[in-house]
């Protein structure tokens, strides 16, 4: 098997969520006793763990699968959980280290998590299901001393993200915005843990830290500067709405109603003809003097030229400019060829003075076109899947790269998703988001993967459609 098609193989099951033990075999642990089970009543599922001690735990829902990993191994019974979920999931499986359940689900849901460090819920939201969960019961604690553990729990729509604190008392608080921050100040100090935002940033928010001071406990959000924030509080549920920037929503409206470019004819260029008044001498007499020699002739306009002077006249001066092959092999006059395009701009080789630097991604634009350079030590096999909004993008290398060249483009028609993560020894993957309106080519050059992204690109790959179907007994 080719190192190539190993790589694409394996990158696909990883855009799908279902490494394989082949990919990573890691020996499990002893599993620690804990409690599993699951529920679906009142149109919703629910998944529920019960831990002897504290315990971390990490969630992730992309294309269909819901991930939920913990910080150590346990034991569960997949097919009647997966009995219990029925309505929603149409299989469970185990990874081999015995850390995380994979759910694969029916349809679209939405998750809801509760974390009491001991205790956990997972609920499973169906579009169909309004309203909020019953609220999970805290365990039975230990009187302690200092200041009590609030639980972060978030859930992410199509267009919103809500962030919520579950207190288990009533509190004063007060949020603003301002700058691309979103900073809520509570009236007492609490246990928080925003590990999950560093993980797992959602939509919209990218960082989050808390201090306590003054007896007061402030969380301060890194948010998208465009984000518009709703309070939508109750009791001692205090919560924040996060809604899609206006800019995010325009721009992919726009492009699935925009009208496809119109042709426009352009007559810059054209030569005009200009006539010249010629005179023929007359043969001479017989016996007639022997005329003089003939002389030049001048238009009949000074300033116009015969169309042989003018051609060689700009071709002289064409010669000094400099232009694409594909232009200077061409039989017309350079008066009627083609100026530069924005992909042949994009094909056109990278100045030598500046060569890449293997790990440190290069992003330009020309045009509409973002061609984003890959730099490698040495060239990887790579594979590029693309699923909806998100472009994939799996080379088989644990090399670095930093993709803050394309992050500083000004309105780039791509911008990362995912940072560039080690997903399996010896694989890396990224995330990138683009309009469908954008077409995507890959191409080497060199030790470099060039990804060139825009209305149009060099060269339009050969589609692959690959479905995943579960068949359920």
């Amino acid at each position: 098997m080719s190192a190539l098609f190993r790589a694409t193989v394996t990158a696909f099951f990883i855009a799908l969520g279902w490494t394989q033990s082949a990919v990573a075999e890691t020996a499990a642990p002893a599993p620690i006793p804990a409690q599993v089970k699951a529920s679906s009543n009142g149109g919703f599922g629910r998944v529920q763990f019960e831990w002897p001690e504290k315990a971390q735990a990490k969630t992730s829902l992309n294309d269909g699968i819901l991930v939920i990993s913990f910080d150590r191994a346990f034991d569960a019974d997949t097919v009647a959980l997966q009995r219990a979920l029925d309505p929603f999931v149409a299989l469970v499986r185990q990874d081999p280290d015995k850390k995380s359940l994979r759910f694969a689900l029916k349809g679209p849901v939405t998750l809801k998590t509760s974390d009491f460090g001991t205790r956990f819920a997972f609920d499973i939201m169906p579009p169909s299901f309004h309203g909020e969960p019953p609220a999970l019961a805290a365990p039975a604690q230990e009187a302690q001393s200092g200041p009590v553990s609030v639980p972060v729990r978030v859930a992410e729509h199509e267009h919103t993200t809500t962030v919520q604190f579950d207190w288990p008392v009533k509190v004063d608080y007060t949020a603003k915005m301002a700058g691309g921050k979103l900073v809520v100040t509570f009236a007492k100090p609490a246990k928080i843990d925003l590990k999950r935002f560093s993980d797992t940033p959602p939509a919209w928010i990218r960082a989050a830290r808390g201090t306590t001071a003054d007896g007061k406990l402030t969380v301060e959000f890194d948010v998208d500067a465009e984000a518009n924030f709703v309070d939508v509080s109750e009791g001692k549920r205090i919560a924040f709405e996060l809604r899609e920037p206006v800019s995010d929503a325009a721009a992919v409206n726009a492009a699935a109603a925009a009208p496809p470019p119109a042709v426009v004819l352009v007559a810059d260029g054209v030569p005009q003809l200009v006539a010249e008044l010629i005179k023929f001498p007359m043969p001479p007499r017989k016996g007639a003097p022997t005329p003089l020699m003939p002389q030049a002739m001048t238009p009949a306009n000074p300033a116009a030229q015969t169309d042989a002077i003018a051609v060689q006249t700009v071709a002289a001066t064409d010669a000094t400019v400099p232009h694409d092959a594909a232009a200077a092999a061409s039989a017309l006059p350079p008066t009627l060829r083609s100026g530069a395009t924005e992909i042949s701009n994009a094909l056109a080789p990278p100045v030598p003075a500046t060569s890449a630097t293997p790990g440190k991604a290069r992003a330009e634009l020309f045009g509409s076109i973002l061609r984003l350079e890959l730099p490698y030590t040495k060239l990887p096999a790579a594979a590029m899947f693309r699923r909806g909004l998100a472009v994939w993008v799996v080379v088989e290398s644990n090399e670095p790269m930093d993709l803050g060249a394309l992050a500083a483009l000004p309105n780039p028609p791509a911008r990362v998703l995912t940072p560039p993560t080690e997903v399996a020894p010896g694989i890396t993957a990224f995330r990138l988001e683009t309009s469908p309106s954008m077409t995507i080519s890959a191409s080497a050059a060199g030790e470099s993967w060039i990804i060139s992204i825009g209305p149009t690109v060099p060269e339009i790959p050969t589609q692959v459609r690959l479905v995943r179907e579960i068949q359920v007994h």
